[in-house]
């Protein structure tokens, strides 16, 4: 048996930029799904043996991401150019040339190849791969070498879309800046009851700042 996981990088600089397709970073929001995405896997025992991703740099930042979740030492990393070249001839032998000591591998590209190579490996992938989704494929070999078109088993499919969702804070704005503001006036009090009157605005305004702050930091 063995395990592929087909990543799609995630989200990352404009190609409208003023910067080469290649050297295409990913944004805050593409690290930051990355490591959601990679956490997930992490908790339900979904971790590669192995990761090789495009030299891109997008796609081998997204690469080093899940490496770190999964404690996978990013120096590890293999790079293939056929995989950034979206050569899907040459991406399927990549997979087959893994070393069999590999039960699983993951491997990092580009839509439309990455999406196509998932769809020709299992009927059941119908998903569109948003940015920093994530296919997981049983393929019932013993050999990387043996994969066949259509023989793979869906295991998973995840998005950053999906996961964040399932962990929204069940916490809003108003109630958590009503909370600091009592506990703050509450502190304050205890100091000096004139001086906390007196100062009510600021005590308002840095408390919807430090319930902004919270709130966000609880979506990640």
């Amino acid at each position: 048996m063995k395990t592929i996981y087909l990543v799609r990088h995630g989200k990352a600089v404009s190609r409208y930029e003023n910067v080469k397709d290649f050297d295409r970073d990913l944004v805050g929001r593409g690290r930051n799904d990355a490591l959601i995405v990679a956490g997930h896997m992490a908790e339900n025992g979904a971790v590669p043996s192995i990761i090789v991703s495009s030299p891109a740099r997008r796609t081998l930042e997204t690469a080093r991401q899940f490496a770190r979740r999964f404690g996978y030492p990013t120096k590890k990393i293999r790079t293939r150019k056929a995989i950034y070249d979206q050569n899907a001839g040459a991406f399927m032998e990549i997979i087959k040339g893994l070393d069999d000591s590999h039960g699983s591998a993951m491997l990092v590209g580009h839509n439309p190849v990455i999406e196509n190579i998932a769809f020709t490996l299992s009927p059941s992938c119908t998903e569109v791969m948003s940015t920093g989704s994530v296919y997981g494929i049983a393929l019932e070999v013993n050999s990387w070498c043996d994969i066949k078109p259509g023989a793979g088993d869906l295991t998973m499919f995840l998005s950053p879309k999906a996961l964040k969702a399932q962990h929204k804070t069940p916490y809003k704005k108003v109630e958590v800046k009503n909370k600091l503001i009592e506990g703050i006036e509450l502190i304050l009090s205890g100091m000096d009851e004139n001086t906390t009157k007196r100062m009510t605005k600021p005590i308002r305004k840095t408390s919807a700042a430090l319930a902004d702050t919270f709130i966000r930091i609880l979506k990640k």
